[in-house]
């Protein structure tokens, strides 16, 4: 099953196939936190929003130079 998958078993999976699905599954298991930490920084709900999925945007450009050293 795709939730049980790791992190990084997850990247690869989608570097190697471009399936969405396997950044689906990252992007509901880190959405709380990032938008947490988000929030924290501007305390807009809106904003808070923006910024998560700018997160997420440039995880999703950046993913195919992942080189897994960083958490």
């Amino acid at each position: 099953m795709i939730t049980t998958l790791s992190n990084e078993e997850l990247v690869s999976r989608y570097v190697q196939t471009q399936q969405s699905a396997y950044f689906q599954t990252l992007y509901k298991r880190h959405y709380a936190a990032v938008y947490r930490f988000c929030w924290q920084h501007v305390r807009q709900p809106e904003d808070a929003k923006d910024l998560t999925q700018e997160i997420f945007v440039r995880l999703l450009r950046g993913l195919d130079t992942y080189a897994g050293r960083a958490s």
